[in-house]
């Protein structure tokens, strides 16, 4: 049976199309998996390794109330600050998953973007309007304050190690946002 010349011209086209849409296909597969990808790096420190910090904060409640109902009632504000604690670290993983997710485009992520950005300054002067009086009770609690000088040294050293830790987690945090407002605004310019 003789085929017809251009059924064969048909034929390759047809092979041409279908080998170019499978290649289309798996370059916008690995496009959005580098895109997924970058998202997942920049965002980072928008809430570094939350299950980490779920299982430090349950460690310490589960022991501070343990020491609180058996020992000493006093204790009552370490399990408080564990459940703050979780409840900041939810926060922040909850909008830096929507921010991965791109959820509601590049509008929505750059409205996530700002939104964490308030969150994380709002929170952080209650932070630190908690921080305050705890650390004057941990040294009270822990009779760290027998005289002023100690006292003193005690206070500026819980403060100053506090301190430290808040700069380096704000200074990582800011430099995230700063990242991922600057990849935003490259996506918009190729759509």
């Amino acid at each position: 049976m003789k085929t017809e010349p251009h059924s064969d011209f048909f034929d390759s086209l047809a092979d041409i199309w279908v080998d170019s849409r499978r290649r289309i296909e798996t370059s916008d597969i690995i496009n959005r998996k580098l895109l997924l990808q970058t998202l997942a790096d920049k965002s980072f420190w928008l809430a570094p390794k939350p299950r980490a910090f779920y299982i430090l904060f349950a460690i310490i409640f589960i022991f501070g109330l343990s020491y609180c109902i058996t020992f000493r009632p006093g204790y009552w504000p370490v399990p408080a600050l564990c459940i703050f604690g979780a409840a900041d670290t939810a926060w922040q993983t909850e909008i830096r998953d929507r921010i991965r997710r791109i959820d509601g485009g590049l509008i929505g992520m750059q409205r996530n973007l700002n939104l964490y950005r308030r969150l994380y300054i709002w929170l952080s002067i209650v932070m630190w309007l908690i921080m305050i009086p705890f650390l004057w009770w941990f040294g009270n609690f822990f009779e760290l304050y027998s005289d002023p000088a100690t006292a003193i040294a005690c206070m500026s050293l819980l403060a100053a190690a506090c301190i430290v830790v808040f700069i380096i987690r704000t200074y990582k945090t800011f430099r995230a946002l700063g990242d991922l407002d600057a990849f935003a605004a490259e996506l918009k310019e190729l759509q």
